[in-house]
């Protein structure tokens, strides 16, 4: 399958578990799909994601919900 993928190589979105043997093309993904035998068809997830930054003011009109938001969120870094 070929998969258009954001940004070109040097791109900040990667693949989240890239197949074997996918291939990191200029401007795609080429994955293999694999179609079980009698099938005429196959199916493969492939899912980019990137890192998001977002600053603040703590006097921001927004801070307290963006706060609230982190902070009760399940999977949160925090970089220093």
């Amino acid at each position: 399958m070929r998969q258009p993928h954001r940004g070109g190589i040097d791109s900040p979105y990667k693949l989240v578990h890239s197949p074997a043997d996918t291939e990191l093309l200029a401007d795609a993904y080429l994955a293999p799909v694999n179609v079980a035998p009698g099938k005429d068809e196959g199916e493969l997830k492939l899912v980019e994601q990137t890192t998001a930054k977002r600053s603040l003011e703590i006097s921001s009109t927004e801070a307290p919900l963006l706060l609230e938001n982190f902070f009760y969120s399940s999977n949160r870094t925090l970089n220093r």
